[in-house]
């Protein structure tokens, strides 16, 4: 008699076989119209071993099976048809797989014949798939080879095995094919993903070799990973994401991950069907150990068991590639998107400051618009980057869970129902009970979580603020206000917080309660209603749904919660009446008072409508060289003809580096003038056609002026260019220019060209206006050298023209400055800003220490303890007391006494329905109780923690030395206070909870299987071993791709924020293509350690899970082995927690990483509690509270170097200024005017001297004390964001007439007596008038010459006995500026005044005057004795300015 073969073993290769074809013939019509290959410019020239790679002997044995497996069938169907006498399936079964076969054989030729690599790929899945599912096929015949098949039919029972050893084989070498060779992009290898084989996908085994590697380093780096697959490079999710620009923002993310997203959902389905597949086997399991007649056969429970396993390992493969799909992919893929569009849109965002701060309470959290916000801070769009692209990031992660949730409920809620009958839709019913609450908490949980990003947004706009205007902070002495402005935002950031934590807190009581109330009813309405019996199979199995139900619903409740998180008139200065026609080829001259408006019209040549801006030198932390190329070639001729005719050769000279001086962020470690030249020389060695310059006159002295207008303007360099020159140095232009714009209130007053202005007289009250003049100063050179001829022993710290920026960097040997010859290097640039540090291996103890003792005493952790343990206990108990019931409802059989558990007796007596639903009611709650409890105690403990480490880390940085803050760059800071404040804040304690809640689960899940079946012992040891392999290898990886993660973040915010503020200077260059290719790059730079770390998540996953489907496989053996000592109860209690077992191993290793990567933001922070702190701020005994009294100053033997190893910049000076006294201090770039200004605010130590002010050392000063005291007016004024009142008044100390008075004093608002204050007029109201006028951030919307007249009015209000002056009127025209010094004259009569300053005029009346020349003092007596002496420097300087004759004058009264 024939074998009889089932349907099922033979439809399934059927349906295969149907399905492929109709796919390969779709894909190859697709193929015709839209073939791809890897793009050549993408992989260029470098695949390695092309021609040496090969799969050809796995397609011909791929090839001999297909053969073979055919030609046995057709043995086997010819066999069955002659010996067979009935037409019937089983004959022609066998004729059916061979036909199957041979479309097998065809694919498999087709594979040998064709040369692109990817149809060979396709086909070779294809294979895979016929290949494994005729491996399920046969494999069921062989089972059922006992049942069906006689003794005697050897022919068919060998054609069986035979099938089934060809397909296992045949299936291997088609999934073990590798797609092709290592690919290499630009010299680097791709990630393995791009040509791995099948089998290496699915189990992720490409993630091997880094796990390994990242395991035998001692260091790990960034050029240890391959690169990422072409689709999660930032060029191709650019690229990707920028074609569906004009629509919403989620419609685009669907659109441009459609391929993925798709594939997720297919995926999602199919989990949510395999998810009940163990569950389906555990129910028949514990049936057949409840029902088994006693000593019968154990078959079928083998089968359950081996059931079991294969659903499990099959559940957890389809899950771990759902996984893969969603967070290496689509998370890296779409935060990549999102990065690049916000900055691309950063790149076309007008730099407009308006002078009214709209309302920021509307945040749309999920709309890149916001970086087109005229108003958008840059606080505010780095937070865009920084934390809102992460929350939609999350969100990416568990999307499916909307979709396979829902699903996984509806076949949940069937099963309960073949279960428990009506009964389940009682107890499910509790859940549309509790759904009103859900959606209440879910609303007010959405308001918290919009005040909390409200909260936090402006608390990072602040700290951007700071670091931003740290150094007027610092002068001003206004650390300790600005530190509490920020702890006050930051206890509002708290408080909504708290709120967020207490609405989680509902979600956790809501998620806990519902399943178990779904249960209790379910059993209640089961036993009480129904009359039912709670067998063990129905209550585990219905316990095991429940649990799935619960996590289901968490899943939900979760995604629904990122969802929420991630998807949350102005009075402008307007240029009227313009009508201009600049000469294509000519120098054009912009002029006008201060605040007219000449820079908003330069801006609107631009293109930056409706900007009101300041200069346009934008610098980015680069070599001087970088900066003033801006990505073009390097031309070395054109080169050093720009850098001499914009006079830097100098400069080089100075910088121990030359030319390739790092200049940090902004240029900071550049005076002001040198900034402009560097700005100018990056426009001269442009190709532009057409230069718009900003008042590049103003920084420089009189004779680098003339330089810079004859040699640059003029020179053979910009000959045929169209240059557009704003300045207040009108009469020394006009000679040269061939048009000119007079500007006033917004208004062009004068325009035309140069000789209709002069035949029409025009230009007379022009030129009145603006009297400087520039002169040749080849006429009268000055030779320093003679003057001095002791070397310059400095460093290019200390090349400050007037600035008061800090000294950044040193040099190391000695410098001799000789003009006629070249600087040689002497030693390789030097790096000011270091890269980002990064700790390597585990997170000390000590971080763990610092961040629980900050949490609370050991009483808090006691309390902790208990909580959690009980919670745990809680969980088994209630596990274990539905053992009882069921062991009660079967009849009360009682457990043999040699076992392990014991069970009172006063239990084992029968006892009513009641009893036992009671307690379990009690147990459930109590569970409930507690389970809460673990987050909300962990909660309490880190809003502590929170605030405790903020105010320490604030407080370090706010107190660091200037140098700290030139070495560290914007972005890096930012980071601290952002992110890793934010996963302090809102992931730690959530991370902590779920790790020690894993722990205690794994540790009692093995301790029960250990005592209900002891031959476990064995099996958990082998396992821990393995599992302690697995973790050690994966946790070295992950912590060090995390702390790569986290480092790599800051240089994305530091491009960011750079690029923001800069960005006028970007598009003016074109330079707007290059910055975003940089952009890409570092977006690269990020998403790597990103897609790694998940690549190495799923790598944990797998391995993990398939190790685990074993321990649930072996539980379910050695219950069989002593199914004489257990009943149905212990089975159940023992394979719930093997299959809870399965998932609570991954993920304590999992939460151990993510909470280990959690404490990385803890140590990153935590560094920045030993960066080095500046003098105390307070030092006791105080100086007297009238102190300085008088303003006298005494500087005895003053010597100041930057380090004990260092020459000095200033040689042992020693100088007297009287009380009240107005000093005037000049000199050339370097000599070291700022070093004496930083000396006297104490951000550079004395190494030998000391100065003192009213007698007293201040040395013995606190700084607090000392820059409270003095008042100094920088070149480069810095507002805030706020008020006039709040920037003049900070800190609420004067009244508004107070406030007023000083703006009348600076000429800001008219006086009864004068009425031609400078903005005013009858068409235009005076901003100034209203105090409380906004100020946008930087004060960008005022001009720098009104920001230097705030900034005077500032000072005005201190009333200071010591007043420093650097540079305060270096952009305030000249008529402004004369005024200004009259004012000073009467308003600081009894103030001690030192200025710093180019223009001679500037301080020609002053008392006396201070020549510094190479860090010494040259000269130092009234004005008129020096320029009478003809043979002193200041004589020459006089003559220099081109106003030899007027100083004289002035200097005479």
């Amino acid at each position: 008699m024939s074998i009889k073969i089932e349907i099922a073993d033979t439809l399934p290769l059927v349906i295969i076989t149907a399905v492929s074809s109709i796919s390969i013939i779709l894909q190859a019509i697709q193929n015709r119209r839209h073939y791809f290959e890897i793009p050549s410019h993408e992989v260029p020239d470098d695949i390695v071993d092309n021609e040496r790679f090969s799969t050809v002997k796995r397609d011909v044995a791929k090839l001999g099976i297909t053969i073979l497996q055919t030609g046995l069938l057709t043995f086997l169907f010819c066999w069955r048809f002659k010996h067979e006498n009935n037409l019937n399936f089983d004959m022609i079964s066998p004729g059916i797989l061979a036909i199957c076969w041979f479309y097998a054989l065809t694919i498999s030729i087709i594979t040998l014949s064709l040369k692109s690599r990817r149809w060979r790929w396709i086909l070779n899945a294809y294979l895979t798939a016929f290949f494994f599912t005729s491996s399920l096929c046969s494999l069921l015949a062989i089972i059922k080879l006992n049942d069906f098949y006689k003794m005697g039919e050897i022919i068919e029972k060998l054609t069986v095995v035979c099938n089934f050893i060809f397909s296992v084989v045949a299936a291997w070498i088609a999934i073990t094919t590798p797609m092709g060779p290592p690919i290499f992009q630009n010299g680097r290898s791709v990630c393995a993903i791009e040509y791995c084989s099948i089998w290496h996908f699915i189990t992720f085994a490409s993630a091997y070799k880094l796990i390994v590697k990242a395991y035998k380093q001692k260091t790990f780096n960034d050029d240890d990973l391959d690169l990422l697959p072409f689709a999660c490079q930032a060029k191709s999710l650019y690229n990707a994401f920028k074609k569906t620009r004009g629509n919403k923002l989620l419609y685009r993310i669907l659109v441009a991950n459609k391929r993925v997203i798709s594939l997720q959902l297919l995926l999602a389905i199919m989990s949510s069907v395999l998810y009940y597949a163990p569950i389906f086997f555990l129910y028949r399991f514990l049936s057949f150990i409840q029902t088994r007649p006693e000593n019968g056969s154990l078959k079928i429970g083998y089968i359950y068991i081996f059931g079991l396993l294969v659903s499990t390992i099959l559940l957890r493969l389809t899950l771990g590639q759902n996984w893969y799909w969603s967070c290496t992919v689509l998370f890296v893929g779409v935060k990549g998107m999102l990065n690049s569009e916000i900055y691309s849109k950063s790149l076309r965002r007008i730099d407009s400051h308006v002078s009214t701060v709209k309302d920021k309470s509307n945040k749309s959290e999920d709309n890149l618009d916001d970086v087109n916000d005229d108003n958008s801070s840059v606080g505010k769009v780095t937070n865009l980057m920084s934390i809102d692209t992460n929350r939609i990031g999350d969100l990416c992660l568990s999307w499916t869970f909307a979709i396979d949730g829902p699903l996984e409920l509806t076949i949940g809620v069937y099963f309960l129902y073949q279960l428990l009958g009506v009964s389940c839709l009682i107890g499910l019913s509790a859940m549309i009970i509790t759904l009103p609450i859900n959606h209440q908490t879910a609303k007010l949980f959405a308001i918290t979580q919009d005040k909390l990003m409200n909260a936090r947004d402006h608390r990072i706009g602040l700290i951007n603020e700071l670091l931003q205007g740290i150094r007027m902070v610092k002068f001003f002495s206004w650390e300790k206000n600005w530190e509490n402005k920020i702890l006050e935002a930051r206890k509002i950031e708290l408080k909504q917080l708290r709120n967020n934590f207490v609405y989680l807190s509902m979600f956790d009581l809501l998620w806990m309660a519902t399943p178990i109330l779904v249960a209790i009813l379910s059993f209640l309405f089961f036993t009480k209603i129904q009359n039912n019996e709670l067998t063990a199979a129905i209550a585990f199995t219905s316990i095991v749904i429940f649990n799935v139900l619960r996590s289901i619903l968490n899943d939900l409740s979760g995604t629904f919660m990122d969802g929420l998180q991630a998807l949350e008139n102005s009075d402008e200065f307007i240029m009227r009446d313009l009508d201009l026609e600049f000469p294509v080829g000519e120098l054009s001259i912009i002029c006008g008072p201060t605040g007219s408006g000449k820079t908003l019209l330069l801006m609107s040549l631009l293109g930056e409508t409706n900007i009101i801006s300041g200069k346009i030198n934008s610098h980015v932390n680069a070599s001087i060289r970088d900066n003033i190329l801006f990505g073009l070639p390097y031309n070395e001729s054109r080169y050093n003809q720009v850098i001499k005719i914009c006079a830097l050769e100098k400069d080089f000279q100075i910088f121990e580096d030359g030319d390739m001086t790092e200049i940090g962020e902004r240029g900071i470690t550049l005076s002001g003038g040198q900034k402009m030249r560097v700005a100018l020389a990056r426009s001269v060695y442009s190709r532009a056609k057409h230069i718009y310059m900003d008042d590049i006159f103003s920084a420089v002295d009189a004779h680098t002026a003339w330089q810079l207008l004859n040699e640059c303007l003029l020179g053979p360099i910009m000959k045929g260019r169209t240059r557009i020159l704003v300045t207040h140095h009108v009469k020394s232009c006009l000679a040269v220019a061939t048009y000119l714009v007079a500007v006033d209130n917004g208004k062009i007053v004068t325009s035309g060209t140069i000789l209709e202005l002069r035949n029409s007289g025009i230009l007379a009250p022009i030129l009145d206006y603006n009297q400087s003049e520039l002169v040749n100063p080849t006429e009268n050179a000055i030779d320093a050298s003679k003057v001095s001829e002791q070397s310059i022993l400095t460093d290019f710290g200390h090349i400050n023209d007037s600035s008061t920026t800090s000294d950044a960097t040193h040099v190391e040997n000695t410098i001799h400055i000789n003009d006629s010859q070249p600087i040689k290097k002497i030693s390789k640039p030097r790096v000011l800003i270091e890269d980002e540090a990064r700790q390597t291996g585990m997170v000390k103890l000590k971080i763990y220490r610092s961040y629980f003792l900050a949490n609370g005493n050991i009483l808090y952790w006691l309390i902790a303890a208990v909580i959690f343990i009980g919670a745990r206990g809680m969980q088994i108990m209630e596990t274990w007391w539905l053992k009882v019931w069921s062991n009660a409802s079967n009849n009360n059989e009682t457990i043999q006494q040699d076992n392990l558990i014991m069970i009172d007796s006063d239990i084992d007596e029968p006892h009513n329905t009641d009893y036992y639903l009671n307690i379990y009611v009690l147990i459930t709650s109590l569970s409930i109780i507690v389970g809460v409890s673990r987050s909300v105690w962990l909660y309490y403990g880190s809003l502590r923690t929170s605030k405790k480490l903020y105010q320490t880390i604030l407080h370090q940085v706010i107190r660091a030395p200037l140098r700290f803050f030139d070495t560290t760059p914007v972005g890096r800071i930012l980071n601290r206070f952002s992110k890793d404040f934010e996963t302090i804040d809102s992931t730690l304690t959530g991370e902590l909870t779920h790790f020690l809640v894993n722990v205690l689960m794994m540790l009692s899940t093995m301790a029960v299987l250990t005592v209900i079946t002891k031959e476990f012992l064995v099996a958990a040891i082998l396992f821990g071993i393995l599992y302690t392999i697995f973790g050690a290898l994966y946790a070295k990886a992950s912590r060090e791709l995390k702390r790569m993660d986290s480092v790599s973040r800051s240089p994305l915010y530091s491009h960011f924020t750079e690029t923001l503020i800069g960005i006028t200077t970007i598009k003016a260059f074109g330079a707007s293509k290059r910055f975003m290719q940089d952009m890409l790059i570092k977006i690269d730079y990020n998403s790597r350690p990103s897609y790694y770390v998940w690549l190495t998540n799923r790598w944990l996953s797998i391995h993990f899970n398939i190790t685990s489907s074993f321990v649930l496989f072996l539980a379910g053996i050695f219950i069989l082995w002593n199914i004489d000592h257990i009943d149905a109860g212990l089975a159940g209690l023992s394979l719930s927690f093997a299959m809870q077992f399965t998932q609570q191993i991954v993920w304590t290793v999992r939460k151990y990483t993510l909470l280990e990567m959690s404490f990385n933001a803890v140590e990153r922070v935590g560094e920045f509690s030993v960066i080095p702190q500046e003098a105390p701020a307070i030092i006791e005994p105080r100086p007297p509270a009238c102190w300085p009294h008088s303003g006298a100053i005494i500087v005895q033997n003053l010597e100041v170097r930057y380090a004990l190893d260092l020459e000095p910049v200033l040689h042992h000076i020693s100088f007297n200024v009287n009380g009240q006294e107005k000093i005037g201090l000049v000199g050339r770039t370097g000599s070291g005017k700022s070093t004496i200004a930083l000396s006297l605010f104490r951000f550079v130590e004395p190494s030998d001297g000391k100065i003192l002010i009213d007698e007293i050392d201040i040395s013995s000063v606190g700084v607090e004390d000392l820059r409270s005291r003095i008042t100094i007016i920088p070149q480069d004024p810095i507002l805030f964001t706020g008020t006039i009142r709040s920037n003049l008044d900070t800190f609420s100390q004067y009244e508004d007439s107070e406030i007023l008075e000083s703006l009348r004093r600076v000429h800001l608002i008219p006086s009864e007596e004068d009425v031609d204050a400078i903005i005013f007029s009858e068409d235009k109201i005076n901003l100034f008038k209203n105090l409380d006028t906004p100020v946008s951030e930087g004060g960008k919307n005022f001009s720098q010459g009104q920001r230097q007249l705030l900034c005077l009015a500032r000072a005005l209000l201190r009333s200071s006995k010591i007043i420093l002056m650097d540079e305060a009127t270096a952009s305030i025209d000249f008529a402004i500026d004369e005024r200004i010094q009259k004012m000073i004259k009467t308003e600081f009569a009894e103030c001690t005044v030192l200025c710093i300053a180019h223009r001679l005029r500037t301080v020609i009346d002053y008392d006396r005057i201070l020549v510094i020349d190479r860090g010494n003092i040259i000269e130092f007596d009234s004005p008129y004795n020096l320029i009478a002496d003809s043979n002193s420097l200041f004589y020459r300087m006089c003559q220099n300015s081109g106003e030899f004759d007027l100083l004289m004058s002035l200097a005479s009264k």
